[in-house]
């Protein structure tokens, strides 16, 4: 028994220790990271558990780096007591002082007349706390963008916290030009991954709207919810107000709200003012001038604009999307936002909800789309379900199915003021077999296809319905051939490493049987119900050169010739359609020239033509910008036999750090020469740049305008200078 029980005391004590052994290895593993302090002289006291440190002192510790001209730290607690030219760079961020506590683990404490860089901010307080490594709160100082001594602007703050790289809130706010206060704000809060400017004010003058101010005021209250509040004076249209909202919901899907309204007041007098006046004043003012009774009114008229779109990913196989669009009439877009309107957003301002849900071979969808603009004639489709199957292998046998089966609501209805609706209910359904197969060194897709479509009525009668069925048949060929040259040579600094050949012709035949029941007996409302009958082979012909440039493969050239045979056409015969013709050159890096064209082979003359060339001068580090290019050109010509002539220029050149200018150009055949002229000239002022911007248009006249933009934040909210807008490489046709 007693032999028993110095057995389990053995036990006992030896798991105790084995226990209390991986504790404590447990415990130093924790503290083995040690502090390393060095510097001119470094005196190390092991009895008080400290260590003193004078003379370009550097301490690094858990990926930080703490240098001073003097430290006392606690071997222990790992308190730090620094001072001299303190310096804390950790995490992309960087804290000065003259003096610090500061503790190397918690990365916790206080410093003295301190300064952050967390670039584009820079901030300095009297007295700052660091909370955590992230956080610091700073008491009775200021922030800005300017990285000098002397900042050219500051906002000057009682209170502000800091969420290094993240960031940034301050209160009670004073904005300040050198000494002067221009502006106080009760809150900011900013983040600092976003390099969008807070407040955005352009004025100028314009022959339309006489002289102007166009602002934008950023907010931010979360990362879902911020965006922008717009408030505009037009000398001859009076006050504007909008706003931008971008918010993210987290259940239910995120999205953009953009509105703007006006109570447009259009001033025709010679002195706008005037009409403020008292009418006998205003009598007396309006005889002196001149004015005829047709200039004394003043004709107001509600004008404005919302737009949402939405975007819900209820799970990774299903969304929902929502757009509405609704404007006060046709021209709006054209007199206030002509950036939209001449890149076409006007003309797709439909309103819409589109539910998708994908299936593993299959995508299920179900699309309302409802006119909420009287102005604009459109087809509304309340509801269409539509079902695509993608092409999906049967059973291993090479051949593959694939088709589409809707069903939907048509209303087509005309802009106002005609009330001219038609209506229809479509049932339509495609179905297709390919066999795709290699014949030798020849790709081959053959394919066979029916599409049966079900109207509830035609466009004869209102009750008599239609059924008409389509057979589609054709085939795809392509293959490749290449050669590969052994070509090295830096000719003309063009750094060609072996040249490559590649040649791909396609060939394709499409045949479409003419349907069961013409189009001419139907409401059109889109392609389904137009298909005609069709017999013809697309043909193309791509050639490329390519070479080896740091390993990576080049096109150096890319010219595509396509056309198309029709077979039994009516009343011509068989016969060759017009001849396209693209082009992409890419000799150089800072070099690019595209072209295409087609070519009328009865008129034998070109039908259009698309030329543009442009040229980069090589990127440099300037001392107060980011990489830029020292010169841009971009022309661009528009050619349309009959009914257009276009040539745009732009030349943007660098003359030094400080100046910049901008020319641009556009001529017009048909209207006796310059369209629209273009003047910029950038100056820098280190933290700010200031544009002045000068624009000619034949329709709207002269307009000058002044841009202050701060550099750190270098995305406008209010964008009026034109620029050519070169094509995307590798994108031959528009």
């Amino acid at each position: 028994m007693l032999a028993k029980s110095y057995l389990k005391s053995f036990i006992f004590i030896t798991l105790y220790s084995l226990l209390f052994t991986c504790y404590s290895f447990s415990a130093a593993t924790e503290e083995a990271e040690p502090v390393t302090v060095d510097g001119d002289k470094v005196e190390v006291m092991s009895a008080e558990n400290k260590v003193e440190a004078v003379g370009n002192v550097v301490i690094t510790h858990k990926g930080a780096k703490l240098t001073c001209d003097k430290v006392t730290v606690n071997t222990l607690t790992k308190d730090a007591h620094a001072f001299g030219r303190v310096r804390i760079d950790d995490e992309g961020s960087v804290i000065l002082a003259d003096e610090a506590e500061y503790n190397l683990d918690s990365k916790k404490g206080i410093m003295f007349n301190g300064h952050i860089i967390s670039p584009p901010f820079y901030a300095k307080a009297d007295f700052m706390e660091k909370l955590s490594d992230k956080e610091v709160k700073m008491y009775k100082g200021y922030f800005t963008t300017c990285d000098r001594e002397r900042p050219h602007y500051r906002l000057k703050a009682k209170e502000m916290d800091f969420s290094l790289g993240e960031k940034l809130t301050a209160r009670d706010i004073n904005f300040m030009v050198y000494n002067s206060s221009l502006a106080y704000l009760p809150k900011y809060a900013h983040p600092l991954n976003d390099n969008r400017p807070r407040v955005t004010v352009t004025p100028g003058m314009s022959k339309d709207w006489g002289f102007y101010v166009l602002s934008a005021w950023r907010y931010y209250f979360n990362e879902d919810l911020r965006g922008r509040v717009h408030l505009d004076y037009r000398e001859r249209r009076d006050f504007a107000s909008g706003f931008d909202t971008k918010y993210d919901t987290r259940l239910f899907g995120e999205g953009f709200l953009r509105t703007y309204y006006m109570n447009q007041r259009k001033i025709e007098l010679k002195k706008p003012w005037i009409s403020s006046l008292s009418e006998n004043v205003k009598e007396e003012l309006l005889e002196l001038e001149d004015v005829d009774e047709k200039n004394r009114n003043t004709v107001e008229r509600e004008r404005y604009r919302i737009s949402l779109r939405h975007n819900w990913d209820i799970d990774d196989d299903t969304n929902l999307k929502l757009e509405y669009n609704r404007l006060s009439d046709a021209d709006f877009l054209k007199d206030y936002f002509l950036r939209e309107n001449e890149i076409g957003l006007s003309s797709s301002a439909s309103s819409y909800i589109l539910f998708t849900h994908l299936m593993p071979f299959s995508t299920v969808s179900v699309l309302g789309q409802k006119r909420t603009n009287r102005f604009m004639s459109e087809t509304e489709k309340l509801p269409e379900v539509k079902l695509d199957v993608s092409s999906t292998e049967i059973s291993e046998t090479n051949l593959y199915y694939s088709g589409t089966t809707s069903i939907v609501n048509l209303n087509n209805k005309a802009a106002a003021p005609s009330d001219t609706t038609n209506h229809i209910n479509r049932l339509d359904t495609y179905n297709q077999l390919s066999y795709p197969k290699k014949l030798a060194f020849i790709e081959t897709s053959p394919f066979v296809g029916f599409r049966q479509t079900y109207y509830d009525r035609d466009s004869d009668s209102d009750s008599d319905d239609a059924l008409r069925g389509v057979f589609y048949t054709g085939i795809d060929t392509s293959t490749k051939f290449y050669r590969l040259f052994d070509v090295n040579t830096n000719f003309l600094k063009l750094d060609i490493n072996k040249l490559r050949h590649v040649i791909t012709p396609t060939i394709s035949y499409n045949y479409i049987h003419a349907p069961t029941v013409p189009s001419s007996k139907l409401f059109n409302f889109d392609s389904v119900d137009s298909i005609a009958k069709a017999n013809y082979a697309p043909l193309s012909l791509e050639n490329k050169l390519q070479t080896k440039r740091s390993g990576k493969t080049v096109d150096l050239l890319r010219f595509i010739l396509s056309t198309r045979y029709d077979f039994h056409l009516k009343p011509q015969g068989s016969r060759f359609a017009n001849l396209n013709l693209d082009l992409e050159v890419t000799p150089y890096d800072w070099m690019r020239f595209e072209a295409d064209s087609e070519y009328d082979k009865d008129d034998r003359a070109f039908k259009t033509a698309n030329f543009d060339l442009v040229l980069m001068g090589e990127k440099e580090k300037f001392k107060t910008q980011d990489d830029d290019y020292k010169y841009f050109f971009g022309a661009g010509y528009r050619y349309q036999r009959n009914s257009r002539n276009q040539l745009t220029t732009q030349l943007t050149y660098r003359l030094n750090d400080d100046w910049k200018f901008k020319v641009y150009e556009r001529w017009e055949r048909e209207t006796g020469g310059l369209r629209e002229q273009g003047y910029v000239i950038y100056k820098d002022l280190h933290c700010w740049q200031m544009e002045v911007n000068y624009n000619v248009r034949r329709d709207h006249g002269e307009e000058i305008f002044l841009v202050f933009r701060i550099k750190a934040f270098p995305e406008s909210g209010v964008e009026f200078n034109n620029s050519y807008h070169a094509p995307k490489a590798g994108q031959l046709s528009y």
